[in-house]
């Protein structure tokens, strides 16, 4: 189950983050012409920034929501927060 959602929302993360991409290999063909060796490591950052936010994403899916959501339930069952 967690490796389905967290391939579902790496699936996810590159469709939001593919017209940077795209942008950015655009630029390297046409104006940049870094060296591909050294385009490479841009690549490997994009690659991180895109397991980053996967992973982000997934934690706080996983962690702070239901916080979130425990909290809000909490406010509403009390009659008197202060």
């Amino acid at each position: 189950m967690y490796l389905e959602d967290l391939k579902r929302e790496f699936k996810a993360t590159l469709r939001s983050l593919s017209p940077a991409i795209i942008l950015i290999l655009i630029f390297q063909v046409f104006l940049i012409k870094m060296p591909w060796m050294e385009f490479l490591q841009v690549g490997m950052g994009l690659l991180s920034t895109i397991l980053g936010f996967t992973l982000f994403v997934q934690g706080a899916k996983r962690g702070l929501l239901p916080l979130g959501e425990n909290m809000g339930s909490s406010f509403i069952e009390k009659e008197h927060l202060l």
